[in-house]
């Protein structure tokens, strides 16, 4: 069950990542949006681009200041598997981004949310559907609480803060990539299971690596939050500036 959980907790990652990008696009110029998130714009672009140069595609020229693939670029020679490698390896490396800024600047701030972690188990009555989404808000309660008692006079608070904003909207699909992501993470579950299922060190791998993704998701859900606010102020004020 935790291998299944964890399928389904890097599907809802994935995409709300691609709804946070999204939305802040529809706000902001993607190139600012992208300038902005740039070291997890720099690690998803790398990510692509090998995953297109192992496939057998091909990339003349290319920008990080933009969020779809340059025209330049030719898409993977292999069908099936290659969208997949090309939307997985991105992923891969934005999670290890993550791993490793959580491990050497946020353990503090990941080990005092350990107590609150994602569900292990999948929802399979309507009442633990809802308790799954309470369970959401109680994440991004409990990250507020953790921001909120920290030292704010640390560089690394901030830094680490950057980083995990960076690196978790980039989680995202670019355009174009977007089946293959779902294909990637469907690939990555029961990868996982097997690699857990065949060996000790795989199953404690990935539980201490599940507060760290308990913590990702907060930062997630914690940025959608705040952006439907914004972007629903935003139409109500153009809503009222139009009616006048």
């Amino acid at each position: 069950m935790l291998y299944a959980a964890t399928t389904l907790w890097l599907l809802i990652a994935v995409f709300t990542a691609w709804s946070i990008h999204r939305s802040w696009c529809a706000l902001v110029p993607p190139k600012v949006v992208n300038s902005l998130l740039l070291p997890g714009t720099l690690v998803d672009g790398v990510g692509h681009i090998v995953g297109l140069l192992l496939t057998g595609g091909t990339v003349n020229s290319t920008t990080l200041m933009r969020d779809d693939r340059s025209d330049d670029e030719a898409p993977s020679r292999i069908p099936v598997i290659g969208p997949i490698v090309v939307a997985m390896l991105p992923v891969i490396a934005c999670g290890a981004c993550i791993y490793l800024a959580a491990r050497f600047l946020g353990s503090d701030l990941v080990a005092r949310m350990s107590d609150t972690t994602l569900p292990q188990t999948l929802p399979t009555t309507l009442g633990a559907f809802w308790d799954l989404l309470r369970h959401g808000i109680t994440l991004v309660e409990s990250l507020t609480y953790v921001v909120r008692t920290s030292d704010p006079r640390q560089g690394s608070f901030w830094f680490f803060g950057y980083l995990m904003v960076c690196l978790t909207v980039r989680v995202g699909p670019l355009p174009g990539t977007i089946r293959g992501a779902t294909g990637a993470v469907l690939v990555l579950g029961p990868l996982a299971t097997l690699i857990g299922t065949s060996t000790e060190v795989g199953r404690a791998a990935l539980e201490r690596g599940w507060p760290m993704l308990s913590f990702s998701m907060a930062v997630l859900f914690f940025l959608m939050l705040v952006t439907l606010i914004v972007r629903g102020g935003v139409g109500f004020v153009r809503l009222l500036v139009r009616s006048e």
